[in-house]
């Protein structure tokens, strides 16, 4: 079973995390959305970490971002992004555990619902946030040339 902690210094995170680029780095320590991470967990199985994610509870982002802004205006929603379990624990199941209970953290924290982005062309990432419990909506942004499609994480 997967355990996630919360870790709020994201150096020592990287610490672990040794075999990815710097420029994935960069974006665990304070991401692309322009803030530092409030809200990231260190997925553990049997006291070793396997994996990360970054999950925050946001009323409004930045204007640069108003893309989000104008879809969830008035809602306490949740942004899911930064999923990595490293590579010799994939495919073990711990990647949906890890989402699940962030999404559930979430939610429990008081999130109307958990949003995320995933490539329009990366087929295997879409089916894995479905099997997890993702809906896709109709709703597409442009980020970096490329689409990408919303989906939703819902409260039971």
């Amino acid at each position: 079973m997967v355990i996630l902690k919360e870790e709020k210094n994201s150096q020592l995170f990287a610490q672990w995390l040794n075999s990815e680029t710097e420029e994935i780095l960069q974006f665990i320590d304070g991401g692309d959305l322009g803030r530092p991470i409030t809200a990231e967990a260190i997925a553990y199985i049997n006291q070793i970490p396997i994996g990360h994610i970054e999950i925050i509870i946001v009323r409004n982002l930045q204007d640069d971002h108003n893309q989000w802004n104008q879809l969830y205006q008035g809602k306490i929603w949740s942004l899911c992004c930064y999923l990595y379990v490293v590579p010799e624990q994939r495919a073990k199941g711990y990647g949906t555990q890890i989402v699940k209970q962030a999404c559930d953290q979430a939610i429990n924290d008081g999130a109307d619902l958990v949003s995320l982005i995933v490539a329009k062309d990366n087929h295997r990432a879409r089916k894995f946030y479905h099997n997890v419990g993702f809906t896709e909506t109709h709703t597409t942004m442009i980020k970096s040339g490329k689409e990408f499609i919303v989906s939703e994480y819902l409260k039971s």
